[in-house]
């Protein structure tokens, strides 16, 4: 079983900007958890595949698409997001100010 060695926190963090409800678990519960039930450790294999295969894609994208193919790209693959999320998330999601954000919509 894969253990941090580091035994740091995440540098990444999630914010709910909706209401929504939260599960939390301790790292040391989990891992007694997965062990008293090994299908739980194939699902979280599988999580942290997803994972690590969106954040190629998210990488891909940054290095070789411009903000507007970027914001084209979010559109088509996740329309509802620009009707609910402000468009100031949308900007760091995408990684460019709020004013480009602001340039690019006007061109499409």
């Amino acid at each position: 079983m894969y253990v941090n060695p580091t035994n740091q926190p995440s540098l990444e963090f999630i914010q709910a900007i909706t209401d929504v409800t939260v599960s939390c678990i301790d790292k040391n519960s989990f891992r007694n958890i997965k062990e008293n039930h090994p299908h739980l450790i194939q699902l979280d294999l599988l999580m942290t595949e997803y994972y690590a295969m969106w954040l190629e894609k998210r990488l891909f994208e940054f290095h070789t698409l411009n903000a507007i193919d970027r914001y084209k790209l979010l559109l088509l693959e996740q329309p509802d997001f620009i009707r609910h999320i402000p468009l100031t998330y949308i900007a760091s999601y995408l990684g460019i100010s709020l004013e480009t954000l602001s340039r690019v919509r006007t061109k499409i």
